[in-house]
């Protein structure tokens, strides 16, 4: 276990997600998250959309609910909250950190926070115009609220190529993929390239990390074969034209459902399945230029020191 306050922070773009992870080197916890337990080694503290969420959808007036089969079959045997059919990004950082599942901050009884909360829920926006009856927490790096709780290391996930998903190609009738909506991906996560180095000459102590989710997820969503994945435009649990219309498991809806998950890189028609997650999220972890930039990754920037 890395002696460090460790916290995450993934913030949520509309219909696609940003992530921050913000890793402290004193074990120090602010008040209003402490509930009067000891001070934890490390901490995750987790937002952003359903990509993220473990299971806060579940207690939220929101459509995009995960409490029914068949999410979770594949590792949990069971639905977990997560929208996919097992274990999600922050599942699989807190074990490459050594850490237990974060927990959803919703989930029944649940008021310690000192290990970390997962706040993350679906259809969550950085607008509230675009976030409706969900959580919409972005706090920001600008006006050094984050840092003024000590927090110095992140690590940011860009916008993913979101004209790509099945989703998006049912709802517009395409068969290839919406560019208007990769443009605008593409012309954040420029922009977010761009602000991450001023930041870190202008904060003292910041330190970041920059995983290239967008072109990681579209290598894999058209380049299927060459990681593992026997399909890669379609999702496993789906209903109508491209894989793309959202009936996976709902009640009174037609759908189908595949036998092998591991082998699509997209669950349902927005969210991809544990095996896409594993392997992004071992690249956020482990990779190198110019998948992670700067030259470090997560792994590297929990050893990074924080003076």
């Amino acid at each position: 276990m890395i002696n460090a306050l460790l916290r995450f922070v993934f913030v949520v773009l509309p219909m696609a997600v940003t992530t921050l992870v913000m890793m402290l080197k004193q074990p120090f916890v602010p008040s209003c998250l402490h509930h009067g337990r000891g001070e934890a080694n490390a901490a995750f503290f987790i937002f952003g959309d359903s990509l993220l969420d473990a299971g806060n959808n579940i207690h939220l007036n929101n459509s995009m609910k995960a409490n029914h089969w068949p999410y979770g079959e594949t590792f949990f045997h069971y639905p977990a909250g997560r929208i996919c059919d097992g274990r999600i990004p922050p599942d699989f950082i807190a074990e490459y950190a050594g850490l237990p599942f974060i927990k959803p901050y919703l989930q029944p009884n649940f008021t310690d926070y000192t290990g970390g909360a997962n706040f993350a829920s679906a259809g969550a926006g950085v607008l509230h115009q675009t976030s409706p009856d969900v959580v919409l927490l972005f706090p920001s790096i600008h006006d050094r609220k984050c840092t003024s709780w000590a927090g110095r290391k992140f690590s940011f996930q860009n916008v993913a190529p979101i004209g790509c998903n099945p989703s998006m190609r049912y709802e517009m009738r395409i068969d290839g993929y919406w560019e208007d909506s990769n443009v605008l991906a593409h012309t954040h996560n420029v922009a977010l390239s761009r602000l991450l180095p001023e930041l870190e000459k202008e904060l003292v102590g910041f330190k970041y990390v920059l995983f290239d989710y967008y072109t990681m997820l579209l290598e894999r969503i058209f380049n299927n074969s060459e990681y593992g994945f026997e399909v890669g435009k379609s999702a496993c649990c789906w209903s109508r034209a491209y894989n793309g219309n959202f009936t996976c498991g709902i009640r009174g809806e037609n759908f189908m459902l595949c036998p092998y998950p591991n082998v699509f890189v997209f669950f349902d028609p927005a969210h991809p399945t544990e095996a896409a997650n594993r392997e992004l999220s071992w690249l956020m972890w482990s990779g190198e230029p110019p998948v992670m930039r700067p030259p470090r990754n997560l792994k590297s920037l929990f050893e990074v020191s924080s003076d």
